[in-house]
């Protein structure tokens, strides 16, 4: 709020108005949250205009913007900015408004400003004058013509492009609304009709994961979703011309390439080399034809490779469609930059094969059958639907399409595609149905059933139903409703016909007027029986041949009401003569005898006047004894019949017939013959066909196939109507979903999860995205815009809510409000049931964004080479093992390791997860098996045989022992590992058990008090009572039945002593648990096996302890029931007075209850039984009296028990009370809320003691080594072996490399470097041709070349006397003897007339064969440019003085002048002296010299150190590097690029030349002036200064140190070409989650594994007998036997190396085995995504295949 209106404010006089504007809200920002407060000037200093002031406009389109973190805000911005235009966008359900006064949102006022044209503001309304795509004109009220212009394919630079669809056409008048909104004239692909943005769909989301797809930010979606989402791309191409490199033209083209394109696609391109606009480009068809010159380098020379060259001097740099949906032309631009091409493509989100039919297949369109090759986006064909919307019914617990849910109609294909296909197609040919598709072909098809609602009809591969018995839908009803039936039909009057010209001349004005039934049963009789005859233009009739006498009386009813005279011909009387000849000649148009057809207005007909026609043309001439089969001559007319009997639901069969020696009576009775084929076509009335068992062999067929193959993609269930071999068949069409950016699976629509009312869901979201990037706003959208799917009308948002009001509370009350759920139920037809829980189910906005991950997929194997000779951008680990025996823990059972191993099953193993504390079953995912000596052997035992598993498949497994190596790891109960020989006896080692509950462990310890009893040898705890307490014993167990406790009956031998001696009947309950037997045995026995009470027994004890041992031991006595004198009773006999006391205390603590301790005594003689009776103590009683304990106990014991539960003593003596006592009677009767026990005990880790361990000894003697076994289990890498939890082993990943790699892998550098990182052709061709080469050892060509570089740059690098670093010196004269360099002796490089090196040139054969060094002779010694400032240092001069003792002008003291004088006075230097003179003027000298005392130390120290003398600074031979290191390029015929480093020192060369002829003709002192000249050249090519040279100057021409170290040290050759490097072998890709493959395993593109594997895979199919040209053919074919060698390299341990950057730690850098598939994403297991940082969100990984296999 301004200052002025605070003033304003306070200026007021009315009390009403300062009330007003004191209660108003307005939104403010306080402590940094914008919230609504009172208008209050006191405390309000600024107001918001709009909030929405805060963003820009992109992000004002997200609604509720204050429930989303600003990370996710910028992040939605960065997603509008990339958005597609969608084929058929909407608008989103939930917006932001904008303006509340006019109800506008961001998506109306944008969609308006995004190329939306409309009337100008003072246009009120307008007469569309024109309308045509690049404008539109118009007029008006005013009377002005106006012209608005359109977008018109508009291409950006993000695939897409804006383009503008007129709304309007001429003739149109429009105006304002009542809105006042000017109307819109055209819209854009960006928006609809009413200019709002649609650049999304709103798709149904179940928020929920699905099988490990839904990863992070990788959804599922449907089939159906996928194909909405069809984008609209403008994809820009271009080729500069006017570069004396490219060539275009489409004569130039054919000269190099005659054969590169077929003649169809060359015909689409026009003479200049360029596709003609409007033309449809498939993929591989040329856009640009052109080439480019090739390039030759000096090397290529050397290598003998102009062979090459002179063949074909010109390179193939056409431009091509490569992309895989149809494109259309839509630019053709010439600029002086070249031509550029536009095309516009529609393409869906893509996953999966391609699938199509073999060419000679037929489509049902709404014209007919046509061929599948002459299929276009304009046709009709038709498709598949179901009337349910995809809405599947339930019948016998199977889902199936209902018959009657079905119907089809005619569409438009929305893709239309073919290929070149090699493979085998897979065929049916059955009496009644056949195809011919690819392998991956989706057939409708369903299984063979006397009840066919028992099997659904569904949609599967060819190769997968090949030689099954299957039903095939080969008919269904038509939706023929848009049809309408006229009441009459008019045809043309005919005057006559010119019998010469054969034309049909009409009365225009004069029309025949038929009822439109009668005529067309006229016309079924006439096509099938008729003719006309005529002899000249007065006589015109029609004859239609009928025999049978009611079917005479039925066409002459129609003729009688038609209007027609007719009478019988005399002669044979069949014939019905019509004389009428305008109705002649109209007839004559459909043909005659073998050239009839059926005119196009019948076959419009609505369904009534098919059935009515077929109906007339049947009887005419049909045949009932046969099928209702019609024989015809005309090809034509039957086409059209079997069209029409298809429209009517039904599957006509034709056949072809050969008719010999035909005869029949003509008109006028003769005889007539003839030789002709004939039409066979049946009527069948079947819907299905199909295959029993005894035709189905015949019936599938496997053929060989090399060319195009077609197929259409249509809405609907994709399934379109063909034929093939005249018989048809509803098939699948090309369903082309796939992957985008965090698409990670797309289910087929009758797979996906759908709610209860059918609906399937479209999009599959994990609910942790929503947790775990804070956006609870894409919660409230999607319920928001499911209320707005249910309305119908959109939500307009503000950008904050009220202060008063969250927006969680406004939307549940909008949910209630219009009685719907955040959650509902839902279906998975997968699993046949409904999900565990509901799921949240709404309504949200999805963008396709132009980031598409083919264009992001990109690999490199050998190739490309720069002149530096680099590519050109573009184990096990320690087995630990088990001998074979050894017991295994599955899913399936028990198993041995060696069956597990050998036969490789991947099964699921019992394994324990660490992170989430508990026990899991994972497949296994890879296996071990080695030899071990039997010395690495142990055996372990354990204190314990036999386990009980309660919650196993099975029961009982051996656990006696472990036979292992010593070094195998097991777990502690931390996670931690250890290695099983370091433990001893009596450690503990972990297994699988159930931990007991509190309640349990209070049940139990109760009833150890009582008579429970815990076994010594610890194998089980029993619990025993009499038959007569089954009930009460069923209680116990049913508490302990998590711990596997068993019931069962028993009888007891009685004492000899007892009466009776019949056996006594009793119920045991016994829990096989040795964990749990032994943990009661340590706490509750002593050592002689007596049950002692510790404190740490009776601090286990609960109320429920207490009620165990009421039950077990005690008694409920009445002494006085009218008294009310009651009395309880615990027989404890096991213990001592005192443990008596103690359970007494804790008793009276835990329930109030309490007791006293009562002895209980005997009576025995004493040992020598001459004394008297003595008392003898046999244990105590608790005793408790009153009634208030009484009904404490009562009250306890219903707590826990059911009344039925409990003994029946004890039940009946509490039953007596309750008479007696109206407080026990209460007790009973109120006593309902019964204790909630838990009693499910959570499995977990259980101790197991190590009994023993001993060395392993072998049943046999002489046994030296065995084999042994490991594999890993995929995630938690643990599993259990025998009964312990024991650590699997696990190939040797980069994880582990990495870590090696930081202490000194070199091994792994070494791969990068010396075979990756560089040229390697011998390597490799010998790899290519079978073998198996060794690597020479020798330094990198790129190290070398930078040695070079620096020793051309004056600068000797070599190793330091410690051998440990590289050292920098003076590359003098007497280092450059050693090379025994080559004199260059003239400037010469190549000779072109026969492209060989010029002799006594930079590139003389002796130079090149050995590449050896040459020397520039220089006529004086110079300095060397590297040194400079250490000469101007060491004879302390300055730089000015020191470059006019070079140019002659001024003396260096008594040396003269010139370099002469600086090398003498430099020869004259004394080290020693010096450098102790240096040292004093630094230490003693004036402040301003010691700069320069310092330099000259420096320079002095450094001579002497390295032995060298002053005048070593000096050369007077220039070192010439070897060829190699500086290639020249030849490109075409007229260019040659020598290279900077040849072109500096041509400049020397001729320097050092002109500096001779000077000395020589001039004398010493013209020589001298030029000496600056020489120097300066020197520098240039040293890289100290610029060249001499103007043109090299204006090049920028840069000499060696310049190339070394760059302008910056990230541009330096050092860091771009030896400290990072690309490498061979390696790709590019985005990743997509997959939870089908294992943990170690990483999803390849076939197209990426050719490309990084192909040397291996060329030398394996060498090795299997190919040729390698054939080797490397079957690689670029990618056939069946190259895929099987890839497959092999793998299985051989050539894996992949997977890293994503930037690595910020080692686990960023993971090794995996390749899994290939025909995608064009790389497919990662969710579970490593964490360590590599994927989110699925369009992220990029890089994968190397290492040339060492023990490197990868």
């Amino acid at each position: 709020m301004s200052s002025s209106n605070i003033n304003d404010l306070s200026a007021s006089n009315n009390p009403k108005e300062l009330m007003a504007k004191k209660n108003k809200l307005i939104p403010v920002l306080k402590r940094g949250v914008i919230t609504e407060e009172p208008d209050d000037i006191e405390k309000v200093r600024y107001e918001f205009v709009s909030p929405n002031q805060f963003f820009g406009n992109t992000l004002n389109l997200l609604p509720m913007q204050n429930s989303v973190t600003a990370a996710r805000a910028f992040y939605e911005h960065k997603f509008i900015t990339q958005a597609l235009p969608i084929k058929d966008g909407e608008s989103p359900n939930v917006q932001s408004l904008k303006n509340a006064d006019n109800n506008e949102s961001y998506e109306d006022y944008l969609g308006k400003k995004t190329g939306v044209i409309s009337l100008d503001d003072d246009d009120n309304s307008a007469d569309i004058l024109e309308v045509t795509p690049d404008y539109i004109k118009y007029k008006n009220d005013k009377g002005e013509t106006k012209t608005k212009n359109l977008y018109n394919n508009f291409a950006f630079n993000c695939k897409t492009m804006l383009t503008n669809y007129p709304l309007v056409k001429a003739g149109d008048k429009i105006s304002r609304d009542k809105s006042k909104n000017p109307p819109i004239l055209a819209k854009t692909n960006f928006t609809d009709n009413n200019g709002t943005l649609n650049m999304g769909l709103n798709a149904r989301v179940g928020f929920v994961p699905y099988k490990g797809w839904s990863m992070d930010d990788a959804v599922v979606i449907s089939e159906d979703f996928a194909k909405k989402m069809t984008s609209q791309h403008m994809y820009q191409y271009s080729e500069a011309n006017d570069s004396k490199d490219i060539k275009t033209g489409k004569d130039h083209f054919k000269a190099f390439y005659p054969d590169k394109f077929n003649k169809e696609q060359m015909d689409k391109i026009d003479d200049n080399g360029v596709i003609k606009a409007g033309t449809v480009v498939n993929p591989g068809d040329p856009l640009i034809v052109s080439t480019r010159s090739r390039v030759v380098s000096s090397n290529d020379v050397n290598l003998g490779r102009l062979s090459k060259y002179l063949k074909t001097t010109r390179l193939d740099s056409s431009q091509v469609w490569d992309h895989d949906t149809p494109g259309v032309v839509t630019d053709v631009v010439k600029t002086n930059d070249g031509y550029k091409v536009n095309v516009e493509t529609f393409a869906p989100m893509q996953e999966g094969d391609k699938m199509c039919y073999h060419p000679d297949t037929e489509v049902f369109t709404e014209d007919g059958w046509k061929n599948i090759t002459d299929i276009t986006f304009k046709d009709k064909v038709a498709a598949l639907f179901d009337r349910n919307q995809d809405k599947f019914v339930h019948k016998n617990g199977k889902f199936c399409k209902d018959k009657q849910d079905l119907y089809a109609k005619f569409v438009h294909p929305y893709h239309v595609m073919h290929y070149t296909y090699s493979g085998y197609m897979y065929e049916v040919d059955a009496p009644r149905v056949a195809y011919s598709v690819t392998p991956t072909h989706r057939i409708w098809c369903k299984s063979r059933s006397n009840k066919s609602n028992d099997k659904k009809w569904e949609a599967k591969d060819a190769q997968t139903i090949y030689g099954m018995s299957k039903m095939f839908m080969v008919s269904a009803d038509f939706d023929l409703s848009d049809r309408e039936l006229p009441e009459t039909i008019k045809i043309p009057y005919y005057e006559y016909e010119d019998l010469k010209t054969l034309n049909k001349l009409t009365d225009k004005d004069n029309l025949c007027e038929f009822n439109t039934l009668d005529f067309v049963m006229f016309m079924g009789f006439y096509l099938s029986e008729g003719s006309t005859q005529h002899k000249h233009q007065k006589n015109f009739n029609i004859a239609i041949t009928q025999t049978k006498k009611p079917l005479c009386a039925v066409i002459e009813k129609i003729l009688n009401r038609l209007g027609f005279n007719y009478y019988y011909n005399d002669l044979t009387s069949q014939y019905i003569i019509i004389h009428q000849k305008s109705l002649a000649i109209y007839l004559k148009q459909f043909g005659t005898a073998s050239e009839k057809f059926i005119p196009d207005w019948i076959k419009k007909l609505p369904k009534e006047g098919l059935e009515l026609f077929i109906a007339s043309y049947f009887n005419g001439d049909g045949d009932k004894k046969r099928a209702k089969t019609i024989w015809t001559s005309s090809y034509k007319m039957v086409q059209d019949l079997a069209y029409i009997y298809t429209l009517l639901g039904g599957s006509p069969s034709i056949h072809v017939r050969e008719r010999f020696n035909y005869s029949n009576l003509n008109a006028k009775g003769k005889i007539i013959k003839a030789n002709f084929p004939s039409y066979e076509i049946r009527f069948l009335e079947f819907h299905t066909a199909s295959l029993d068992n005894t035709r189905k062999n015949n019936c599938h067929l496997k053929r060989k196939y090399n060319g195009e193959v077609y197929c259409v993609s249509v809405h609907g269930l994709g399934i379109i109507l063909t034929r093939f071999k005249g018989k048809q068949s509803w098939q699948g069409n090309s369903t082309r979903s796939g992957n985008k950016l965090t698409v990670s699976h797309i289910l087929p629509q009758n797979e996906m999860p759908r709610t209860k009312d059918g609906k399937p869901l479209d999009v599959l979201f994990n609910q942790l995205g929503l947790v775990s990037r804070v956006n609870a706003n894409m919660m409230y959208e999607a319920m928001l815009g499911k209320v707005a799917e249910k309305t119908g009308k959109k939500y307009k948002l503000p950008t904050f809510n009220k202060n008063s009001e969250k927006w969680y509370d406004f939307v549940e009350n909008e949910l209630k409000k219009n009685n719907l759920s955040d959650v509902e139920a839902v279906y998975d037809p997968v699993i046949d049931r409904d999900l565990d829980q509901p799921i949240a189910v709404g309504n949200a906005y999805f963008l396709k964004l132009h980031h598409t991950s083919d264009s992001k997929l990109s690999s490199r194997g050998q190739g490309i080479y720069d002149q530096n000779e680099m590519p050109v951008k573009g184990g096990e680990e320690g087995m630990r093992c088990f001998m074979g025996r050894q017991v295994i823990h599955t899913l399936y059972g028990p198993i041995a390791i060696a069956t597990l191993c050998e036969k490789r099953l991947r099964i699921p193993v019992l394994t324990f997860d660490f992170d989430r504390r508990e026990w899991v079953y994972k497949p296994v995912t890879d296996w071990f098996v080695r030899r071990a000596k039997i010395e690495e052997l142990i055996t372990v035992k354990f204190s314990t045989n036999a386990f009980r598993l309660a919650d196993s498949p099975y029961r009982i497994f051996n656990a006696s022992g472990m036979w292992v190596t010593k070094n195998h790891l097991v777990f502690r109960k931390d996670g931690s590992k250890v290695p099983i020989g370091d433990l001893r006896p009596g450690d503990n080692l972990y297994t699988y058990g159930p931990q007991p509950t509190k309640d349990q462990l209070a049940l139990l310890y109760g009833t150890l008090l009582g008579d429970a009893y815990a076994h010594a040898n610890e194998d089980s705890i029993d619990i025993v009572h009499s038959a007569v307490q089954r009930s009460y014993v069923a209680w116990k167990q049913k508490i302990l039945s998590s711990l596997n406790a068993k019931m069962s009956d028993y009888h007891r031998k009685p004492s000899e002593s007892s009466i009776c001696q019949a056996p006594i009947q009793q119920v045991n309950l016994s829990i096989s648990y040795p964990w749990l037997a032994k943990k009661f045995r340590r706490e509750c026995y002593s050592s002689n096996g007596r049950k002692t009470v510790t404190k740490e027994w009776l601090s286990n004890l609960t109320e429920l302890s207490v009620v165990a041992l009421f039950l077990d031991d005690g008694s409920f006595t009445a002494f006085s029931c009218s008294s009310m004198k009651f009395a309880l009773s615990l027989y404890l006999m096991a213990f001592s007075r005192e443990e008596n006391q103690m359970i007494a205390d804790r008793i009276e603590e835990l329930t109030g209850i309490k007791f006293s301790v009562k002895d209980l005594k005997n009576y025995s003689y004493s040992e020598d039984k001459h004394s008297s009776y003595k008392p003898v103590y046999k244990g105590g009683k608790l005793v408790a009296y009153g009634k208030e304990d009484c009904l404490k106990m009562i009250n306890l014991v219903l707590k826990y028990c059911d009344i039925n539960d409990i003994p029946k003593s004890k039940r009946q003596m509490i039953k007596f009370a309750t008479q007696y006592s109206e407080e026990a009677a209460n007790i009973e009767r109120n006593n309902r809320n019964k204790a909630v026990l838990d009693i499910d005990a959570p499995i977990g880790l259980i101790p197991v003691e190590i009994k023993s361990i001993e060395p392993y000894k072998h049943d046999k003697p002489n046994v030296e080594e065995i084999n042994v076994y490991d594999f890993t289990v995929q995630d938690t890498h643990s599993y259990l072996a025998g009964n312990v939890l024991v650590s699997n082993s696990k190939r040797h990943s980069n994880l582990e490399s990495n870590a090696i790699l930081s202490s000194g892998a070199y091994n792994v550098i070494k791969d990068a470097i010396h075979l990756r990182g560089q040229r390697n052709d011998d390597y490799w061709r010998k790899v290519r041709m079978g073998q198996t080469p060794s690597l020479a050892k020798k330094s990198p060509f790129i190290w070398d070349k930078y040695i070079a570089l620096m020793q051309g740059a004056g600068i000797n690098a070599k190793r330091a006397d410690n051998g440990d670093s590289i050292q920098a010196t003076p590359f003098t004269d007497k280092d450059f003897a050693l090379f025994n360099p080559v004199e260059i002796k003239n400037d010469g490089i190549i000779d072109f007339k026969n492209m060989k090196p010029i002799s006594g040139g930079l590139f003389d054969p002796a130079l090149t064969v050995g590449n050896r060094w040459g020397k520039i002779t220089l006529d004086r010694p110079y300095p060397n440019p590297a040194f400079e400032d250490t000469i101007i240092s060491l004879l302390g001069l300055k730089r000015s003085t020191f470059n006019d003792i070079l140019a002659g002008k001024e003396s260096l003291l008594k040396y003269g002048t010139g370099t002469k004088a600086i090398y003498n006075a430099l020869s004259d230097i004394d080290i020693d002296k010096d450098l102790e003179q240096a040292k004093q003027d630094f230490k003693y000298g004036p402040k301003s010299k010691k700069q320069q005392a310092l330099n000259r130390i420096m320079a002095l120290d450094g001579l002497k150190n390295n032995r060298m003398k002053p005048e070593e600074f000096m050369i007077t031979k220039v070192p010439v590097i070897p060829p190699k290191f500086r290639p020249y390029s030849v490109m075409g015929k007229d260019t040659f690029l020598p290279g900077d480093a040849n072109e500096l020192y041509q400049d020397v060369i001729n320097m050092a030349h002109t500096q001779g002829e000077i000395l020589q003709e001039l004398g010493p002192d013209e020589a001298d002036k030029n000496v600056p000249n020489v120097y300066k050249s020197l520098k240039a090519l040293y890289g100290y200064g610029e060249p001499a040279s103007r043109k090299l100057k204006q090049r920028g021409v840069s000499g060696f140190l310049q190339k070394l170290i760059g302008g910056t040290s990230k541009f330096s050759q050092w860091n771009r070409n030896v400290i990072s490097k690309p490498v061979d072998f390696s790709a590019r890709g985005v990743i997509d989650a997959n939870p089908e493959i294992s943990m170690d395993e990483l999803g390849i593109p076939y197209e990426m594994g050719f490309e990084i594997y192909s040397p291996y895979i060329q030398r394996e199919l060498v090795k299997r007998g190919l040729s390698p040209k054939d080797a490397l053919q079957n690689i670029k074919d990618q056939t069946k036997m190259a895929k099987d060698a890839l497959q092999t390299v793998v299985d051989g341990g050539r894996w992949i190396t997977a890293s994503r950057a930037p690595a910020w730690h080692k686990f960023n850098v993971l090794g995996f085995k390749p899994v290939f598939h025909e995608g064009k994403n790389i497919l990662l297991p969710p579970v490593v995504s964490s360590g590599l940082g994927a989110d699925f969100d369009g992220d990029c990984q890089w994968g190397h295949v290492f040339v060492c296999v023990r490197n990868s």
